[in-house]
């Protein structure tokens, strides 16, 4: 590991290209970030701005099945959830309970919400 005065941190490079450089040159090991949750809360990452609605939070809900989740504005996976796919496959958008492969939760007008 290599923290540069810049504040890049590499892993498996002495010369990180960004503020976190992972890399592996072998076959047998991919470069896997692991976000693991030992408790009963969620293993979630947010790519946020600094306007409205600050971007996106992405990852597993404990608290729902452990379904995997893309919400918007937020810092749960469980608010505002924009995406859903559940343990047996289904895909929802616009609902977080999917009750076909594809279900597109659509506002009283037609519209996606």
């Amino acid at each position: 590991m290599r923290i540069m005065a810049n504040g890049n941190v590499g892993i498996g490079t002495d010369n990180p290209g960004r503020l976190l450089d992972l890399r592996t040159n072998t076959t047998s090991v991919d470069p896997l970030l692991l976000i693991r949750q030992l408790g009963t809360g969620d293993a979630a990452m947010s790519f946020q701005t600094t306007t409205d609605p600050y971007g996106f939070t992405i990852g597993v809900d404990g608290s729902d099945a452990d379904k995997f989740k893309i919400g918007t504005g937020a810092t749960s996976v469980s608010a505002a959830t924009k995406f859903t796919i559940d343990n047996t496959g289904k895909v929802g958008i616009g609902t977080s309970s999917p009750t076909a492969k594809f279900t597109v939760d659509t506002a009283p007008n037609g519209s996606v919400p």
